[in-house]
């Protein structure tokens, strides 16, 4: 309040200073009786005030023009309204004053007369007065043509007086009485009848006597009866004669031919003035008129001159298609051909009147100006005149004497109360100030044509000051105050973005609020709101209180149901953080009170949807209130706290709504008189707590799915109902298969139900008798059908069944259903790991997945696989050893014990098995130690030993020598690390003594030779028994050859032992090319230059 009293002030004083300036300024202004303004005579003046003198230089032409013997006696005069056609006539009549009579006949003041007949009255009467036409005969003439007809009509009808009723009904009753009266024993009744009569005659003359006031005298007894003798009744009728066509014709040539006898000779000049002003249908009437009577037909001494606006004809005549284009006072005729040729057809000759040019207009304007104001507006006047240009995109010289009388008029009201400026403003663009005040003056363009044409202080105080007539000093409030009151209560026209370019907008609204004692909130925090959005930074601050007395006011009033209005997020948005705190504290209180105490239904949806905006605006405003911790358990009915449910979801506890477990049964077991399935959204069921038992609901809705005439109507509010109150999951079959066949045919695929339908044919097997299933599944194999009947089908069984299927089956929408369960949240399904690990290869083939992305999935759960598998059972679990290629490759927590757990397993193994399963194509221990043969702990003790007894067979032949690149043979590479020079000290004794060995055999024992053998203290029996047997395989030559130095060495210590063997040797160098044999023959001391020549 202190701001706004301050800004008062300091316009009081701005005023206050003005006047004495403006008192200054108007010191020489001469006292006494002397007006300093006055109205200018808007009345056509006979004089061409204009530079360019075209009002004169065009009644010349005209008066010249008709000074003619041989001209047209109807001429046309064109120009717009106000452009000086009156002015022009005035000219005309002065030059033609000695040759021609002007009648100006004044169409539009005739309006409501007969046209003709107001023609020829008054043309007659005003000749004659001018003694032009002589008075006896003329007036004898028209009062014969115009007189008006009256016709009476008489008609006499004779009337009875009521006391000759009276006698009638006397004459009549008195034989029927007294007839009557002989019949009657009793004699006083007798004589009471007989009496009838006289007493009717008695209260007849009492009656005249109260109704004059007296007693008749003897002589006017008679009067009575006697009456009225006649009743005459009159009609008269009065009928305006108009002249007929003929009879007008013959008038105006018996005028004209008056005219030609007089001497000297005056002719006639009509002016048909102001015609075009005149109603469509009358300028019709009167045109027709016009061009039947002195365009069609010529007087001698008669001339008619008809001025018109083609503008206005256009329109009166509806040719074309008439538009405003936009500016002032301007109209486009796209008819404009249409109305020439109609005016060429009635016009032989047509003058117009121009506008005046820039020039002249100017200096027009400035001496109506200072007519009408002398020099006590001169500095005024170019602004004033801007300000007249700038609204009149076309004006003529009647605009600007309008224009200028309306502006003395305004300060004649005001006096220096408000410079002359601001009162050509208002009346320049009076039409569209006064059609909507504010939002006119705060428009922007307005202010910016305000700021163009020099009007800056105290614009809108000016204005708003000539709107409701008030002193400037009240005029912002008032202009501002009654438009705020309306938009608080919702009923403004204009927006609160436009009413906050106020200059005291703040000032004013803070008094508003206090005065205002029913102010609806709601709204007026909706419309405060939208204020905010544009408010000047620097007036935030001063808008905290206003807010802050919304919130009061707020508080005062009753919570009667849990409703979050808009209101309530802009207060906790814009009120300081007391005022937020108090209101947060008050409505949650008010909501649960509300809920706690209401007679009436409540929506509980509402509460949770009240409470979840509320928590969510006290988070971003930054009010400390918690709602949680204001909250208290509430108990409410059942209906109120199902729609809180569908409303809460699994989010129910939140709040603390809470409604008793057999009130909720009984609500929905008894909706709608038992028809429990019409209950809305009843998947919403499915989030209550699990203390919530509803035996009556289930039970009813398990006797519905079992025995009622299931339909494509109720079926699946049936099922979603199920579903939402059964504890068991997945569900028992809720519906027989022949039912269901008979459902999946009366509900067609993308209505509610269907998909589960396809769900529980695949869940409980049904598929498979089902006849038309491959028809049915194709049609459900798009993306959208797949990830629906996906999110449904663990209702009816688990994810691991469905995979436990897949291994006996390729069905390609079980594949794809079983697909998207897995690419969902592992955590949300059943299945037992154990089981689908025992069909781990079959399922992935099925399902079309990568194994390694399988056992990712199972590793979800990890903790039944480390409950159910072990070493005791890992062989039963896992029987495909090719598993473990997967486990190898996968990081998961799942491998990573498999894996753990398959070397523990191989650790395990006995010597005897690896013995006896070696060579076996599908030994189960092989098969696995394939995947971790490079493994630190691999091979294992129990192996290492079997190797080594294994190593003899294969050198007896007891064993096949493992083929190149196979496992085993690889098994023996990865076992060299062992120290193996006893096990090859009894292999190569055995070959020395009696064992033939094969290329075989030592391709295979080669590098263990080189490695384990005792070659250099064995070499003559190596290079006997050994080497002699297999050179001349290739293979082995080949081996021999890689590894030259070594078996040089043995050779050369063979000495004479090796002779057999360098003989093989030399020969084969002889007929080789290999300059590898040859260089290694030369080696062992092989001389091949004999033979060669060398």
């Amino acid at each position: 309040m202190p701001i706004g009293i301050f800004a008062w002030g300091q316009r009081l004083i701005r005023l206050f200073t003005r006047f004495i300036r403006r008192e200054g300024k108007h010191s020489h202004t001469p006292m006494g009786n002397t007006p300093r303004h006055k109205h200018i005579d808007s009345k056509p003046a006979g004089k061409d005030l204009f530079q360019g003198q075209s009002h004169e230089r065009l009644a010349c032409n005209i008066a010249n023009y008709l000074r003619q013997k041989s001209h047209s006696r109807i001429i046309g005069l064109e120009g717009d309204w106000g452009s000086g056609k009156s002015n022009v006539i005035e000219l005309l009549r002065k030059k033609l004053e000695a040759t021609h009579y002007v009648y100006i006949y004044d169409a539009w003041g005739h309006q409501e007369d007969s046209q003709r007949r107001s023609f020829l009255e008054e043309l007659t009467e005003e000749l004659t007065a001018k003694e032009i036409l002589p008075k006896d005969p003329w007036n004898k003439k028209t009062e014969e043509l115009l007189a008006r007809r009256k016709t009476t009509e008489s008609k006499t009808i004779p009337k009875m007086s009521w006391g000759v009723w009276g006698l009638i009904i006397i004459t009549v009753l008195t034989p029927i009485l007294t007839q009557i009266a002989s019949l009657i024993t009793n004699e006083w009744h007798r004589i009471i009848l007989v009496s009838a009569p006289l007493a009717i005659g008695l209260t007849i003359y009492l009656g005249y006597c109260i109704i004059h006031g007296r007693w008749p005298k003897p002589g006017e007894v008679l009067h009575i009866y006697q009456g009225e003798a006649t009743e005459k009744t009159t009609h008269e009728s009065i009928s305006d004669y108009t002249p007929s066509t003929k009879k007008f014709t013959g008038w105006m040539q018996d005028v004209s031919d008056a005219l030609g006898e007089r001497v000297p000779l005056r002719e006639l000049l009509v002016v048909y003035d102001n015609m075009d002003r005149l109603p469509p249908a009358d300028i019709k009437e009167l045109w027709s008129s016009i061009h039947t009577f002195f365009a069609e037909r010529e007087y001698e001494h008669i001339t008619v001159i008809v001025p018109f606006d083609k503008r206005h004809l256009s329109l009166a005549f509806s040719i074309g298609k008439t538009h405003l284009d936009g500016t002032k006072n301007h109209i486009k005729s796209e008819g404009y051909r249409e109305i020439n040729a109609f005016l060429r057809k009635t016009f032989a000759t047509i003058y117009r009147v121009t506008p005046p040019v820039l020039s002249d207009w100017k200096g027009f304007f400035n001496d109506k100006f200072y007519e009408a104001f002398g020099e006590y507006e001169a500095e005024e006047l170019p602004v004033v005149r801007s300000i007249f240009n700038s609204a009149y995109a076309h004006f003529t010289p009647r605009d600007i004497i309008t224009f200028i009388n309306e502006l003395v008029t305004l300060q004649e009201q005001w006096g220096d109360a408000i410079p002359l400026r601001y009162l050509a403003f208002f009346t320049a663009y009076k039409d569209e100030i006064l059609e909507n005040p504010l939002g006119y003056l705060l428009d922007d363009n307005t202010m910016t044509e305000a700021a163009r044409l020099q009007l800056h202080e105290d614009f809108h105080d000016y204005q708003a000051a000539i709107v409701y007539n008030v002193p400037p000093i009240l005029a912002s409030q008032v202009l501002l105050r009654r438009n705020l009151e309306l938009l608080l209560q919702g009923e403004s026209s204009h927006d609160a973005k436009l009413l906050v370019r106020h200059p005291n907008f703040v000032e004013v609204l803070e008094t508003v609020i206090a005065e205002t004692p029913l102010l609806d909130i709601a709204t007026a925090c909706e419309q405060l709101a939208k204020a905010m959005e544009v408010l000047p930074q620097e007036k935030v601050a001063q808008m905290e209180h206003i807010w802050s007395c919304l919130a009061s006011q707020q508080l005062l009033l009753k919570i009667d149901k849990p409703e979050y209005k808009n209101g309530y997020s802009h207060m906790l948005k814009y009120a300081p953080l007391h005022s937020k705190n108090e209101l947060a504290e008050y409505l949650i209180e008010g909501y649960q009170q509300a809920m706690e105490t209401s007679q009436t239904y409540l929506d509980g949806s509402s509460y949770y949807n009240s409470l979840t905006q509320l928590e969510k605006d006290i988070t971003e405003c930054g009010s400390s209130v918690k709602v949680a911790d204001r909250l208290r358990e509430v108990e409410v009915s059942a209906p109120t706290f199902f729609n809180y449910l569908i409303a809460a979801g699994e989010d129910n506890d939140r709040y603390k709504l809470y409604t008793s477990e057999e009130a909720l049964d009984g609500y929905l077991a008894g909706y709608n008189q038992g028809q429990i399935v019409d209950l809305p959204n009843p998947e919403a069921l499915a989030y209550l707590k699990p203390t919530y038992k509803l035996p009556k609901t289930l039970k009813r809705t398990e006797i519905y799915l079992k025995e009622a005439e299931l339909t494509k109507e109720n079926f699946n509010q049936y099922i979603t109902l199920y579903k939402a109150l059964s504890t068991e999951h997945p569900l028992e079959p809720p519906i027989p298969q022949h039912m269901l066949d008979r459902l999946v045919h009366k509900i067609t695929p993308g209505e509610p139900g269907y998909h589960d339908l396809i769900a529980m044919a695949i869940a409980y097997g049904y598929y498979r008798s089902f006849s038309q299933w491959n028809t049915v599944a194709k049609n459900c194999e798009n993306d959208e059908t797949v990830a629906s009947i996906a999110s449904i089908i663990e209702d009816y069984t688990t994810l691991g069944e469905l995979l436990m299927r897949l291994k006996d089956t390729d069905t390609p929408l079980l594949r794809r259903i079983c697909k998207r369960l897995i690419e969902d949240d592992a955590n949300e399904h059943q299945l037992a790991a154990t089981e689908l690990l025992k069909n781990f290869t079959p399922i992935t083939k099925n399902l079309s997945i990568a194994p390694e992305d399988f056992l990712a999935f199972l590793s979800h759960w990890i903790d039944d696989t480390r409950e159910h598998i072990t070493l005791s059972n890992l062989e039963e679990v896992i029987a495909d050893s090719g598993f473990y290629k997967t486990a190898m490759g996968s990081g998961n927590p799942l491998a990573d014990h498999l894996n753990s757990l398959a070397i523990e397993f191989l650790k395990s193994q006995p010597e005897e098995r690896w013995r006896r399963e070696y060579g076996e194509n599908n030994s189960y221990i092989y098969g696995v130690l394939s995947n971790y043969l490079h493994n630190e702990q691999m091979p294992p003790p129990t192996l290492r030993k079997a190797l080594k007894s294994m190593l003899k067979q294969i050198a007896i032949d007891e064993i096949p020598v493992p083929r190149e690149e196979s496992f085993l043979r690889k098994l023996f590479r990865e076992a060299q690390g062992e120290d193996w020079t006893a096990t090859l000290k009894d292999i190569l004794d055995s070959y020395y003594t009696k064992d033939y060995i094969s290329p075989e055999q030592f391709l295979f024992f080669e590098p263990m030779f080189r490695q384990w053998g005792d070659t250099a203290e064995s070499a003559d029996r190596f290079a006997r028994r050994i080497l002699d047997r297999v050179i001349q395989s290739a293979k082995c030559l080949a081996l021999i050859l890689g590894n030259a130095p070594f078996y040089a060495s043995i050779i050369v210590a063979a000495s004479t032992d090796a002779t057999d063997l360098k003989e093989k040797i030399r020969e084969m160098a002889m007929k080789s090319d290999d300059e590898g044999l040859r260089i290694f023959a030369r080696d062992i001391g092989i001389d091949l230059s004999k033979e060669t020549g060398e």
